[in-house]
């Protein structure tokens, strides 16, 4: 089972990359020495290599990648770039390849080319034949690595595609067949559970199907999407194994348009709003969920609708339960969003809007109530898995981030997965201001909008990261009334949105995003910005992870470029407020001047951010736990076929 293989202590992990660095390091310099030889031959002489490494590497498949071949892989790749791209590789850039070949994770900072740094693991596993898999943390930048990356590949004589959209079956097929697919990390998980749901159909054909199957052409006679889960590299690894893996990927049908138990909905909404907090029920914002009282338990009995009795779908007690998550917990622009009269869940670590992903057991429901909007009936579940033990059935992973060593520990235990820090490509000129703390919202907001217009007026760019989106309108809406012009984004990554980030640094440029909006797109500096300071980075609140805050800082003064951070906080953050109100109470009791107080916290809130982190980790893990646990159970019992291991 992955991750037992390798249990050894992740700092003693880093202190190995440290003892192999010198080993890189060599072979990157003979890359290089070999790399300036090939540029005189012509691209069929480059494919001709290609071709003699193809066939070294299908040889000693079963064994580990020698030191030659390594380095006439790293060597025709970096010519392959420079011809296609116009791109010279950074020394950095092939060490994280070289790392990720090896089936180690990249920790390499923002800026540095993470994207190429993936062509060389992908190109030696390509040449293997087995199946690689680059994965993304969303479709568009799948689409946009593969794009970038395929004219090199091309040129080498390797086939790779990015996964279609999830109803054109033969195209998935087709990405599928080919040395290097490109795809979102969920919709790799989501045809996994799909070939699943097709094996069990055919365990239960008719009598004769087989043989129609066979005389069909072979493509067509092909019935699972997906070859074998062989090779996989992760781009922003600790997103796609390790926030991600807090919900399961759960496949299910289209559900029906009309939920039959709209009444039922409805009437659970009526009663929710009539409950009080504090005597029918207790807020738990640590769990973002409620707890009926005594009280709250007889009225809710009273309340229960008799007439409706062959209509529930689920005890009386849950409906009543979500709609009380819905009207106290969940918020609009927060949690979810209203767009095109559709509930859309937001990824709150993100700030990224989710496209046909659905609350379970009621509560999308029940948010559809509260903001009048049709009723749909719940999805049927045909099939599940959770996250982690998906990715555990490659037969290797590898992976590359920003922010990894926070979560090395977790890597290592649960993935097998080390943990290797790449230097920077050129010294970092970021500069990080102290944090300003307020007593509440309203002056924080003003100091933000008086900084944001100041450093504007100066011709200075600045990119603000909310938590939220109602966050961003917030301060949108401050900024609209002083005449400071400004971008806003909505969470939806696209190619507009990746092209609103990346103009985030030309002189004057004033961004207002959600945290992690545009991840993955390089901002550079305009003319005359680098005298001016740079990019400056203002960070609206403090994240629960430490690797989200540092993933927003990063988002200034890369390769080398001048560029500065301040996190601005108050007493009534969501941070604070949910997870420490004890120091909500602390400040807001504290003597300030305009509602700014001076305190130094930065020890206590990375305190408090490794406590949430562990909380999580802690969660995962009994995920997993369930998950497996269930599997056994489930195979232990007699005749059933491998999707009902699943369930």
């Amino acid at each position: 089972m992955r991750g037992s293989a390798d249990q050894r202590s992740p700092l003693l992990c880093c202190g190995l990359f440290q003892s192999r660095r010198g080993y890189l390091r060599s072979l990157v310099a003979s890359i290089r020495k070999e790399s300036s030889s090939l540029a005189q031959e012509s691209d069929a002489e480059l494919r001709g290599r290609t071709e003699l490494l193809r066939e070294r590497l299908v040889a000693s498949r079963n064994s580990g990648l020698n030191r030659r071949d390594l380095i006439s892989a790293g060597s025709i790749v970096v010519e392959a770039i420079r011809r296609t791209l116009n791109v010279t590789l950074y020394d950095v850039q092939l060490l994280a390849g070289l790392s990720m070949a090896h089936g180690a994770i990249a920790e390499m900072q923002t800026g540095e080319g993470k994207t190429l740094s993936a062509v060389l693991p992908a190109f030696v596993h390509g040449l293997r034949s087995q199946c690689v898999h680059v994965v993304t943390a969303n479709q568009y930048l799948a689409d946009r690595d593969f794009k970038q990356t395929r004219p090199a590949l091309e040129l080498l004589g390797l086939r790779s595609a990015v996964l279609p959209d999830q109803r054109n079956a033969q195209g998935k097929i087709a990405a599928y067949d080919c040395d290097i697919t490109y795809g979102a990390g969920y919709e790799f998980g989501f045809d996994y559970l799909r070939d699943q749901v097709t094996l069990e159909s055919i365990g239960s054909a008719p009598l004769g199907q087989g043989l129609l199957d066979r005389l069909k052409p072979p493509l067509a006679r092909r019935r699972t999407l997906q070859r074998k889960l062989a090779i996989a590299l992760i781009d922003e690894v600790d997103h796609v194994l390790i926030d991600d893996a807090c919900s399961p990927l759960v496949l299910s049908d289209a559900g029906l348009d009309c939920a039959p138990d709209v009444e039922i909905c409805t009437r659970a909404r009526d009663l929710a709003r009539r409950m009080e907090p504090g005597v029918d029920l207790q807020l738990l914002p640590q769990d973002a969920t409620v707890c009926l009282t005594p009280a709250g338990i007889k009225r809710m009995d009273a309340c229960f609708p008799d007439s409706m009795q062959m209509h529930l779908i689920r005890p009386w007690q849950e409906y009543v339960e979500q709609s009380l998550i819905a009207e106290h917990v969940l918020k609009r622009d927060v949690q979810y969003v209203v767009r095109d009269h559709e509930v859309q869940i937001i990824d709150v670590s993100t700030g990224r809007i989710f496209e046909n992903r659905f609350w379970s057991k009621g509560l999308h429901q029940a948010v559809q109530v509260k903001e009048g909007l049709p009723v749909t009936g719940s999805p049927r579940s045909l099939a599940q898995i959770c996250r982690q033990r998906f990715f555990r059935q490659y037969g290797m992973l590898s992976g590359m981030t920003g922010t990894a060593l926070e979560c090395r520990a977790e890597f290592a235990r649960v993935y097998g997965l080390k943990v290797d820090r790449i230097p920077l490509n050129r010294r970092s000129q970021r500069t990080t201001s102290p944090t300003r703390i307020f007593q509440d919202h309203a002056a924080k907001w003003r100091a933000i909008a008086d900084s944001v217009a100041s450093r504007s007026a100066q011709g200075q760019p600045v990119l603000v990261g909310t938590r939220c989106i109602s966050d961003s309108l917030e301060l949108a809406a401050r900024l609209s009334s002083r005449g400071c012009s400004h971008q806003l984004l909505n969470g939806l990554q696209d190619e507009e949105e990746a092209e609103i980030v990346a103009r985030a640094g030309i002189r004057g440029a004033v961004t207002i995003s959600t945290n992690l909006a545009g991840r993955g797109t390089d901002i550079r500096l305009g003319p005359g910005v680098a005298e001016l300071g740079g990019l400056h980075v203002i960070a609206a609140d403090h994240q629960e992870s430490r690797r989200l805050d540092r993933q927003l800082m990063g988002r200034c003064a890369r390769q080398g470029d001048p560029g500065s951070v301040q996190f601005f906080m108050s007493a009534d953050d969501e941070l604070l407020a949910r997870h420490a109100p004890w120091l909500t109470e602390f400040i807001s009791k504290t003597r300030a001047h305009n509602g700014e107080v001076r305190l130094q916290l930065s020890s206590r809130i990375a305190q408090l951010q490794r406590h949430i982190e562990h909380q999580k980790h802690i969660f995962r893990h009994n995920l997993l736990r369930s998950d497996l646990q269930r599997t056994r159970i489930i195979e232990q019992i007699h005749g059933l076929t491998p999707l009902e291991a699943l369930r």
